[in-house]
């Protein structure tokens, strides 16, 4: 066996490890030197990049200019059900918005209106980023690291693994605290990231379609923005509740509509249990 092959095959047979590896170290070390001020203002955006490069690396060193073609296609299937576009749209916005209702007929505040605040979506420079940042984390930590994980243990096993190395990668900006939300704790930070990831990969899941993950990201950092929902804004404890609720509903939709079983990776001859139809 040539070198070449030895290489596609350890790569082949450690992708995610390579890939979670790689990224988190970068990571840190990125973020260390911009803290160092070795790293200008200027390019600390780049942090968002290198996921993005270690998929594409991984997929051409694994499977050739196929596996780089095979992530970016599902960013151009549309054409799903039309409730797969309802639910990335407005189901977090929705949400959000109700536990707030709630929570002021708790407080006996009443029916009174949602403060939103459409002032920094209103920026270019804020959506383009939003866009950017969606697309980039679907490829690299959905279309590969998840979708990967799924030829080992069953999807809801993967996005919780996943979620949990995603949530590592923006620890230290988190703490390091230079564009992000100010008062996120780390702990329930966590929790988010498992909601999150196994939610994106309940709708690739029955849609394959990486689009409609993507367009549910964006509009999930738009509600982050619009409503009042985080710590600076409506308080911790309103946070906390959304925060968990969220990863709550994600595990639900899990054990309502599948795939399932949700822990024991199926043998070939079991027939997965999908409930819900990807397109019309």
């Amino acid at each position: 066996m040539s070198q070449t092959s030895r290489l596609r095959t350890f790569c082949n047979d450690h992708a995610v490890s390579l890939f979670i590896m790689l990224t988190l170290g970068t990571q840190y070390l990125f973020i260390w030197m911009r803290a160092a001020e070795v790293v200008p203002a200027k390019l600390y955006i780049l942090r968002f990049f290198p996921p993005l490069f270690y998929a594409f690396g991984l997929a051409w060193l694994t499977d050739g200019f196929k596996g780089m073609r095979d992530l970016l296609q599902p960013l151009f299937r549309w054409k799903v059900h039309i409730g797969w576009w309802v639910f990335a749209i407005f189901w977090l916005t929705a949400f959000a918005i109700l536990l707030l209702v709630v929570q002021n007929l708790v407080l006996g505040k009443g029916f009174i209106a949602i403060p939103l605040d459409f002032t920094d979506v209103s920026r270019f420079q804020v959506i383009k980023l939003i866009f950017m940042v969606s697309i980039i984390e679907e490829i690299a930590w959905i279309g590969f690291a998840t979708k990967r994980l799924c030829k080992d243990m069953t999807p809801f096993c993967a996005s919780l693994v996943v979620g949990a190395f995603w949530c590592c990668w923006w620890m230290p900006v988190i703490v390091y605290g230079d564009g992000v939300i100010p008062g996120l704790p780390i702990p329930i930070l966590f929790v988010h990231y498992l909601g999150i990831a196994a939610t994106c990969m309940w709708v690739y899941h029955f849609t394959k379609s990486a689009l409609v993950v993507a367009v549910m990201q964006m509009f999930t950092n738009v509600v982050s923005l619009v409503v009042p929902i985080l710590p600076h804004h409506g308080g911790m404890t309103i946070y906390i509740v959304y925060v968990i609720a969220k990863c709550v509903i994600a595990i639900a939709l899990f054990k309502a509509f599948g795939p399932k079983p949700l822990f024991r990776k199926l043998s070939e001859s079991e027939p997965a249990t999908n409930a819900i139809p990807a397109s019309s």
